[in-house]
C-alpha cells in the first residue's frame, strides 16, 4: 500500500494541500516519529494516478513573480509518501512500513533583487527567510554535535526533524546558477552544503 500526502508550509502555517480549505494542521510527535493529525492520504493504484494526485496538490501553492523568479514559491512543500508491506506469501504475517519525505525549500530572499518591498509579499519573504534561518542553525547544531538543536524554532525544522536528525538516510540538492550578479547567494547555497555535508545521520 502506498499513501500520499501534500503540505505546504506558508506564512509558518501547515496547509493540508489535498484540503486548503481545513483547519491549519499540527505536528505530533510519538514513538513513530513526526506526524500530522488530520492529514489527507490518498492511496495510489499508479504511476499516472500518482500525476494525477500531485497536480490536484500543487495547484493550491502560493507562487507569485518576483524580479528573480517568474514563478516564485512563497512557502515551502512537504511531499509524504508512506509504504506499507505484508509478505506476498504469508498476507498475516509481518507488516514492514517505511517513509519518504521530499521537501522543497523556497529560496532566501534579499529585498533589493527580488523587489518586494511592502504587503504580503514581504510577509511571505520574511517567513522563508526566518524558517531557512532555523535550518541553518539545526544543520549547524548537528554539524557540532551540540548538546541542543533548536527544532522547535520553526515548523520547518520541527517537520524535518525526523529526517535530519533520526535514523533516516538523508540526501540534500542544491541548486546553483553560473551567473555573477548572483554570488552572494550561490557561496551561501554553498555554505550551508558543506555545513549540512558534516551531519551524519
Amino acid at each position: 500500500t502506498v499513501l500520499f500526502s501534500f503540505i505546504q508550509i506558508y506564512l509558518d502555517k501547515l496547509q493540508d494541500l489535498f484540503n486548503p480549505e481545513a483547519p491549519e494542521l499540527k505536528i505530533n510527535r510519538d514513538k513513530d516519529g513526526v506526524n500530522f493529525p488530520g492529514i489527507k492520504e490518498h492511496t495510489v493504484e499508479s504511476q499516472s494516478h500518482f500525476e494525477e494526485l500531485y497536480e490536484d496538490g500543487h495547484q493550491h501553492r502560493e507562487i507569485r513573480e518576483t524580479k528573480m523568479n517568474p514563478e516564485s514559491s512563497r512557502g515551502h512543500a512537504a511531499l509524504f509518501i508512506k509504504i506499507k508491506s505484508v509478505p506476498r506469501d504469508d498476507p498475516a504475517g509481518e507488516q514492514r512500513s517505511g517513509k519518504l519525505f521530499l521537501i522543497d525549500l523556497a529560496g532566501y530572499e534579499r529585498f533589493s533583487k527580488t523587489g518586494v518591498q511592502e504587503g504580503i509579499m514581504k510577509e511571505e519573504a520574511k517567513t522563508i527567510n526566518a524558517s531557512l534561518l532555523s535550518l541553518g542553525n539545526c544543520v549547524q547544531g548537528l554539524s557540532e554535535k551540540a548538546d541542543h538543536v533548536p527544532w522547535r524554532n520553526a515548523k520547518l525544522t520541527r517537520m524535518l526533524e525526523d529526517a535530519i536528525g533520526g535514523r533516516a538516510k538523508c540526501s540534500i540538492i542544491l541548486t546553483a546558477g553560473p551567473s555573477s550578479d548572483h554570488m552572494h547567494e550561490t557561496l551561501g547555497t554553498l555554505y550551508f552544503g558543506s555545513r549540512a555535508m558534516a551531519v551524519k545521520t
